[in-house]
């Protein structure tokens, strides 16, 4: 499960030297029709693994115009948790 930490909202952007995904082709992070359901379920597989995982998600879930999975989440993931914290605050 991913560990969701309200105060690395306000961290810079994660270190992406230390990412998995810089480490793999970055299309599979931008699922396309056709492939799109087991594209980002293998691109999560490698963000769960990641040591940046918590700030990219967190990174992500700020910056409300990226696409694509970052953090294991995708962007209607992200609008969710999104939702759920303006309703929290």
């Amino acid at each position: 499960m991913i560990r969701f930490d309200m105060e690395i909202f306000t961290t810079s952007m994660p270190r992406w030297q230390d990412a998995l995904c810089a480490e793999v082709d970055p299309e599979i992070f931008f699922p396309i029709k056709g492939s799109a359901q087991s594209q980002a379920f293998r691109a999560k597989s490698i963000c769960r693994k990641c040591p940046v995982i918590d700030k990219c998600l967190s990174y992500a879930v700020k910056h409300t115009d990226l696409e694509g999975i970052w953090g294991a989440t995708t962007p209607r993931e992200r609008e969710i948790i999104r939702s759920r914290v303006r309703r929290i605050a």
